[in-house]
């Protein structure tokens, strides 16, 4: 016998919430959904609830809880002095209509904005008992709401939840750019979705009218979920380590992560290390992905001798290193200088020329701002009264005194920068940051910028905080030499080293990071970039463009006060490792395999659609890969078919002629594709070795191929069959053949 189930309707559904729980109740519930507009691939009620009252009844009748939704966005969200009457008549239709044709309760989305919590401190959390304070027009209309359920529910006997609902967003993702508190108040998807559910399946509401709030079990949660529905909430923005089957990190958004990861734009401290401690797991699969063809950047505002002992020296000890060390790229001091982590010899970039950071008087100016070791007693172990000890970055501890004795009494300089400047948060003697240093860099950093601009050098150095230290980054040209810079330097490298364009090469690369500076890599100066953020989420604070690059978050895997980003880094990387193809040699027919398997067949396959779809059927285009050593290949032709040609990798030119005219077509670009026509003389001249995607099409069965091999121009056969002789080498072979062409 099929169960009953409950008729649930829903008012406002083509929203994010109303989309929301389409998803999370459709199975459950018998669901109709009402809106303004039409819902697209759903059943739904095309219906204005503020002004078919009559109509309203009818579609409420019969059903056993309204989910009430709908308002009127004229209204505004976060300002302004609109006050929309459509939403009150919404409210008031919604509750009369709800009473007259029997339904038994409402579930009213209310907001957190009708209790203002912008400069709430606690330490007590918010109470859905607290008197209401709105803080925008929003929350007051919020307020109205509940105002017109109380009365419904005392005065009438219908059942009221009032659901205070906190962030929700269609990504269901626990940031927002314009929300520097998000991360308080997000409410998941499934626990929007449970908490509604809740309401819907209890027993009877107390006092037949509550308040809840909703939003998840975040640790720095500011509202109180107390609720008579035994509501409680799973999900959590800062959640401890998850262990078992469950993964560290969530995919935000699939389809920017790269078909083929070539390049991985690496932040050291915090997603490789752990305090001053590599993580060898991580450094193994480095090298693995390395193995694999994927290059590595490592990019820090250390200084370079600090990436030595962090991660150079490490990585040297696993078996490998040497062999691979051409993929790895090494950028200490924000790129301004490049390593080589073989010859340790550097490269120090000439924009810094003249720069007020390269005057060795400026910098001792600026060093006197902060405590500099030189001039502070070392610890031997024993304290002194009126000072404290304290730690720099490389564990050398001092006695400091209590009084301050310099403008900025937090930090070290540090003494091992070239290019760049750096105060170091002090540390404790367990070589964790001194808790009141720490939460001191922020206002420092707005400080010293006030103090360079009274200086006169506002203008050439940016003060960057980050979560170890303030980073001095000179201004150039009007632009900060920050990590977007350092990534732009990074991927221009990669690029001139492969001989590939900047488009293709941030095409196929991704970021890892774990604090809010690392988001600047998403938006480096030569392209944008996709970031997998293995850090606490209160770190995140994106702008709308940064927002959109984030593509994989630590999930559930940071506890606060405690750096794991290693451990979500293991597990990012095997999902990377996972996602390279295997280079194979073949085999896709189109209509019986997948061809999506190698990036760009399915662009190459529309190509050849395009041009002879209407001679050939799509089941007789066959597709496969090939690698090719440099060489001048074969001369032949297709006399019934087409034959296409897209390069993945290399560098290689299409020769096509008739009689002793030849014409070049140069492929030198991921994706650059050329089309053979039946009849036309063709062959490769392949400069290094390269990897491409072909596909024929036959008018005949595919068994009687119809490539018949021909003799190349007069004098290219002859320095073809030198080469295949021994006679000449094949660079030599090709120089001429560029030559004789």
């Amino acid at each position: 016998m099929e169960m009953i189930r409950k008729r649930i309707a829903i008012t406002g559904a083509a929203g994010t919430i109303g989309k929301v729980l389409q998803k999370g109740l459709k199975g459950f519930y018998q669901l109709t959904l009402l809106d303004i507009v039409p819902i697209e691939g759903e059943d739904s009620i095309v219906i204005d609830v503020a002004n078919e009252y009559s109509r309203l009844k009818e579609v409420l009748a019969g059903h056993d809880v309204v989910i009430h939704l709908a308002r009127d966005i004229r209204g505004g969200f976060k300002s302004g002095d609109n006050w929309v009457p459509e939403n009150d008549e919404m409210v008031w239709n919604t509750l009369k209509a709800s009473v007259e044709v029997g339904v038994k309760r409402v579930i009213m989305a209310s907001s957190i904005h009708a209790s203002d919590y912008s400069n709430w401190r606690g330490p007590e959390l918010i109470s859905p008992d607290n008197l209401p304070n709105p803080d925008t027009p929003y929350g007051a209309m919020k307020i109205s709401m509940e105002a017109m359920g109380r009365y419904f529910a005392r005065k009438r006997g219908l059942e009221i939840v009032c659901l205070r609902l906190g962030g929700v967003n269609p990504d269901d993702v626990p940031f927002l750019a314009d929300e520097p508190d998000y991360y308080k108040i997000w409410l998941s998807h499934r626990d929007c979705t449970d908490l509604v559910r809740k309401c819907i399946e209890a027993k009877s509401i107390l006092q037949i009218f509550t308040i809840i709030f909703g939003v998840s079990n975040n640790t720095r949660r500011i509202h109180d979920f107390k609720n008579p529905v035994e509501w409680i909430p799973q999900d959590n923005t800062e959640l401890k380590g998850v262990k078992g089957d469950e993964k560290m990190y969530r995919v935000l958004r699939e389809e920017r992560i790269p078909v083929k990861t070539r390049h991985i734009i690496w932040d050291v401290n915090g997603t490789i290390t752990r305090g001053d401690i590599p993580d060898r797991e991580v450094l193994k699969s480095i090298l693995a992905l390395a193995q694999k063809g994927v290059d590595h950047s490592f990019i820090t505002g250390r200084d370079r001798r600090w990436l030595e002992k962090m991660l150079i020296n490490p990585l040297g000890e696993l078996e490998g290193f040497e062999k691979l060390a051409g993929n790895l790229h090494f950028y200490p001091e924000l790129g301004l200088i490049k390593l080589d982590p073989v010859s340790r010899r550097i490269e120090v970039t000439d924009m810094l020329k003249n720069h007020p950071l390269t005057d060795s008087s400026v910098r001792q100016r600026i060093a006197g701002l902060f405590y500099q070791t030189k001039n502070l007693i070392p610890y031997q172990g024993k304290e002194k009264q009126g000072y404290f000890v304290g730690g720099d970055a490389d564990a050398n501890f001092f006695l400091i005194s209590e009084t301050p004795a310099v403008e900025f009494p937090y930090f070290f300089w540090s003494d091992s920068k070239e290019l760049i400047g750096t105060a170091e948060v002090i540390r404790n003697l367990d070589t964790s940051f001194n808790k009141e240093c720490a939460a001191n860099i922020n206002k420092s950093a707005e400080r010293l910028e006030r103090v360079f601009s009274d200086w006169g050098l506002g203008d050439s150095i940016k003060v960057s905080p980050v979560s170890t230290a303030l980073n001095l980054v000179p201004i150039v040209g009007g632009l900060p030499l920050d990590k977007d810079m350092a990534a732009g330097i990074a991927l221009y490298n990669l690029a001139q080293k492969l001989q590939m364009s900047i488009h293709e090469i941030c095409s196929q690369t991704i970021a890892i990071g774990d604090g809010t500076a690392d988001l600047l890599f998403t938006t480096p100066i030569l392209g944008l970039i996709p970031l997998f953020f293995v850090g606490p989420r209160s770190q995140l604070r994106p702008t709308a463009l940064q927002e959109r690059q984030i593509t994989l978050l630590a999930e559930g895997a940071i506890e606060e006060g405690k750096e794991t980003g290693p451990e979500v880094t293991r597990e990012v990387l095997h999902f990377i490792e996972g996602r390279i193809p295997p280079k194979r040699d073949v085999i896709y027919l189109r209509g019986k395999d997948n061809l999506e398997e190698f990036e760009g067949t399915e662009r190459l396959t529309r190509g050849i659609e395009r041009r002879i779809r209407h001679f050939i059927p799509e089941e007789d285009i066959h597709v496969h890969d090939a690698f090719l050593d440099p060489s001048l290949q074969e001369g032949h032709i297709h006399s019934d078919g087409y034959e296409a040609i897209m390069l993945e990798e290399g560098d290689i030119d299409a020769l096509v002629w008739a009689g002793e005219k030849i014409q070049i077509y140069p492929l030198r670009e991921w994706g650059d594709m050329i089309i053979f026509l039946p009849g036309a003389q063709h062959t490769l001249l392949v400069k290094k070795r390269s990897r491409i995607i072909v596909a024929k099409a036959h008018m005949v069965a595919f068994a009687k191929d119809q490539r018949k091999k021909i003799d190349l121009p007069a004098g290219m056969e002859t320095l073809r069959q030198e080469m295949l002789e021994g006679k000449k080498e094949v660079e030599l072979v090709l120089t001429e053949a560029k030559a004789r062409l």
